[in-house]
């Protein structure tokens, strides 16, 4: 039987099934569309590391963390949005 030190060590050196290298070798698979969800947590740890580095005191964290998040999420849906519309017009005027 395997103790949880071995296991341990497995997973830290990157021998074993549960090492974070597994996951490089064997990527998860995802639904179709499913990559786009992974863009909020990703906006969320951008937005929490901006504001951390500007506030001064923990007060200052909750709403404008919140208030950048949805600036970056919606900043980035219309710059989508401005390049689906100009590749629609590229393909309308070609």
């Amino acid at each position: 039987m395997m103790t949880w030190i071995a296991t341990l060590n497995l997973t830290l050196l990157g021998t074993g099934p549960l090492s974070l290298a597994a996951i490089f070798i064997h990527p998860l698979k995802l639904p179709p569309g499913g990559r786009l969800f992974l863009f909020f947590p990703l906006a969320l740890c951008i937005a929490i590391v901006y504001r951390v580095t500007r506030a001064e005191r923990a007060a200052e964290l909750p709403w404008p963390t919140i208030k950048n998040f949805l600036a970056i999420v919606l900043g980035m849906w219309a710059i989508a949005l401005a390049f689906f519309a100009a590749h629609q017009l590229s393909l309308h005027f070609q």
